[in-house]
């Protein structure tokens, strides 16, 4: 019968009959797989849920700018004492026309401790920001040292709260981790007053107060470089943060609060020049930067790009926009969706807080004199023997940088070039044609001046290493040696980085590291007679 009923149908009516039978064949054998598998899967889901839930738990506020989270802090946390947080007092008011600022933060730092506490247990070596609201919660914006942030710069005009910013970072850092972990490095400049007592403190290596103490710790910086490169060769790790050993330095930052306090012994291009030098090579020895000035308009715009974070208070125009927040007022409203900080109401504490891409308006909490004082009496004084000890390694550092300059000032005078050539190099000459290099051999056979097979080795070895950066090499005698014979030879930057690097490895940055090099030469050669070979240097 069936057969029958098929003959009767023509060929297309045959195959939508055959395609419907293996629909419902089809749809039988998916209701079948959803009953036996759909119990399985939720219970999969559920599994999947708790176990997140066991290693995350939810949090009813988080801060804006992002937190990495790493299943193991690469700095012990320091056991302190347990802090309760309670907002329930806190008014969720917000500053009008400040996109969320909270107009009453707590008064007390320990409220934000205890928020990072509660909120952010795998932050690496955390620290306040300022506070807002969404008007239903209240938030604390939080940064990190390791893992998230490098270097900052603070910037706002005269009142509108930035020491008092760079203080809540700093004490309550010192309040949740030891002097084993963490130390300061404070340049000020302006007599000290707002680190009063600092220098008696075990958290604090070193305090200039005084403007004519920039110099002299601008050098200890340098030999703490120094110190620490060793130390990373020595403990073979690429970087301070790859290193797991108990002999660990403590993670040191540096706080230069009023960045044109160091006009008072260099010049500007001096100051944009040891920023360059230093900047770029801290992050890989364990050392953080916090930079803070009124703002930074006039300011070179190469090392700022250093600078990865940016809290920025109220300013006179849009024209400081972006060179104290890295961004342009349009990409700060329309994409960060934030207030800049030349429309900031005219409020104390008052933030733009940027982090790459991220963004927030704040208001830090306000330390009084009092506050200020408790703060720092709570913190562990040091004792006569930690003082004498920390002197004589200040000396040992010293002493260790003052060889390595003397190393690198015989190695330049040993050159005749410097005494036999010609006393006169303009700082602009138009280019010549340059004369091939001769091999490593050659190159020695002949009177070369510097070893060129252990420079290309050099070379080679800063490229192949990630976690090295170029301009590291202005502070290697072997590349300062050669910089200085090859310009006194082709009389140009760009030739000098031709010279060492071929015909096709010319770049801009290569250009800067050799003209680091070169000013390193010349200041290490101040007392020499040739001072006209000198001013060439430094002017090239």
């Amino acid at each position: 019968m069936i057969l029958a009923f098929l003959d009767t149908l023509n060929p297309g009516q045959t195959l939508l009959l055959v395609l419907a039978l293996f629909g419902v064949i089809g749809a039988r054998k998916v209701w079948k797989w959803y009953r036996v598998f759909k119990p399985q899967w939720d219970a999969f889901q559920a599994w999947k849920t708790s176990a997140i839930a066991a290693v995350v738990q939810p949090v009813t506020s988080t801060p804006t700018i992002p937190i990495p989270t790493p299943a193991a802090p690469t700095i012990p946390i320091t056991p302190h004492e347990s802090l309760v947080l309670d907002l329930s007092r806190i008014s969720r008011e917000a500053v009008a026309g400040a996109n969320g600022a909270l107009q009453n933060p707590p008064a007390h730092l320990d409220t934000a401790r205890a928020y990072i506490q509660k909120y952010v247990p795998h932050g690496r070596v955390s620290f306040p920001i300022g506070w807002w609201t969404d008007s239903q919660t209240i938030h604390l914006a939080v940064g990190h040292f390791i893992g998230d942030i490098y270097n900052i710069l603070v910037t706002a005009m005269p009142g509108s709260g930035k020491d008092n910013l760079i203080l809540n970072m700093a004490y309550s850092l010192m309040h949740d981790y030891s002097p084993e972990e963490l130390q300061f490095f404070v340049m000020d400049g302006k007599g000290g007053a707002d680190y009063l007592d600092w220098d008696k403190k075990q958290h604090v290596f070193h305090i200039a107060e005084e403007g004519y103490q920039l110099t002299e710790a601008m050098e200890l910086l340098s030999a703490i470089k120094l110190d620490r490169k060793r130390w990373l060769k020595q403990a073979r790790v690429s970087s301070w943060d790859n290193y797991r050993g108990a002999d660990r330095p403590p993670l040191m930052i540096v706080i230069i609060s009023e960045l044109t306090q160091l006009l008072e012994v260099m010049t500007r291009s001096e100051v944009e020049s040891w920023l360059m030098r230093e900047v770029n090579v801290w992050r890989g020895l364990g050392l953080r930067l916090v930079v803070g000035t009124q703002n930074t308009s006039g300011w070179s715009k190469e090392w700022r790009a250093a600078m990865e974070c940016f809290f920025a208070g109220l300013q006179p125009s849009g024209d400081e926009v972006r060179p104290n927040t890295g961004k342009t007022t349009k990409e700060l409203e329309e994409v960060l969706q934030v207030v800049p900080p030349h429309r900031l109401p005219n409020v104390r504490g008052l933030f733009t807080a940027v982090h790459r891409n991220t963004a927030v308006n704040v208001r830090t909490t306000y330390l009084d004199d009092d506050q200020r004082m408790l703060l720092a009496l709570r913190l562990p004084d040091l004792t006569p023997e930690q003082s004498l000890a920390q002197r004589r390694e200040k000396a040992r550092l010293v002493a260790a940088w003052q060889s390595f300059n003397r190393m690198i000032s015989a190695s330049s005078d040993s050159q005749p070039h410097f005494v036999e050539h010609e006393t006169s190099i303009a700082p602009h000459v138009s280019e010549e044609p340059i004369t091939p290099m001769p091999s490593a051999a050659e190159g020695l056979n002949q009177g070369l001046g510097y070893d060129r097979l252990a420079l290309e080795r050099l070379l080679v070895a800063i490229s192949q290493n990630r976690s090295r950066k170029l301009e590291e090499l202005a502070d290697e005698p072997l590349f300062i040696q050669a910089c200085v014979v090859e310009y006194a030879r082709v009389k140009s930057n760009s030739g000098v980085v031709r010279a060492l690097w071929g015909e096709q490895g010319y770049s801009g940055t290569k250009d800067r590291v050799v003209k680091a090099a070169l000013e390193r030469a010349a200041q290490l050669q101040r007392g020499v007679q040739d001072d006209t070979f000198l001013q060439g240097l430094l002017a090239a």
